[in-house]
């Protein structure tokens, strides 16, 4: 009897001791919902929309330019068939400036403030002649 009951203690505190000491190289539980090994969430998003004329006609092949004002660095896009244009994995904490154009047509500049809290933000475009444009020689 003596033997059953020191056996039973014996795994009892085997059972304590594995339980305070995880087994290496495995992965801790989630604290308060948190856990230093992911990712963090949140740090990016997109800025996507459609560039029109003053008809309201949707125009592909319109050149969408993204420019960083932290960094200055500028990128550029073209348009779908429908109008449409996306850039993503853009810094939330950065600002930046866009503006559209095809040919003799430019959009006004247009900014997306790190203050701007969608997740999501939606800025289209819509095309002006070109105030020093060319009339065309006929």
């Amino acid at each position: 009897m003596k033997f059953v009951i020191l056996a039973v203690v014996s795994s009892l505190a085997a059972t304590s001791i594995a339980a305070q000491n995880p087994i290496p190289n495995q992965p801790n539980p989630p604290f308060f919902g948190g856990d230093k090994g992911k990712k963090e969430k949140g740090t990016t998003r997109p800025v996507h929309g459609v560039v029109k004329d003053n008809t309201g006609s949707a125009i592909a092949q319109a050149i969408v330019e993204l420019k960083n004002v932290r960094t200055g660095k500028k990128i550029e896009t073209v348009t779908r068939p429908d109008g449409t244009y996306r850039f993503d994995e853009l810094n939330i904490k950065d600002d930046y400036e866009l503006r559209a154009s095809h040919d003799q047509l430019v959009s006004p500049v247009k900014k997306l403030s790190l203050y701007d809290s969608r997740k999501d933000p939606v800025i289209n475009f819509d095309l002006e002649v070109k105030k020093d444009a060319q009339p065309a020689k006929q």
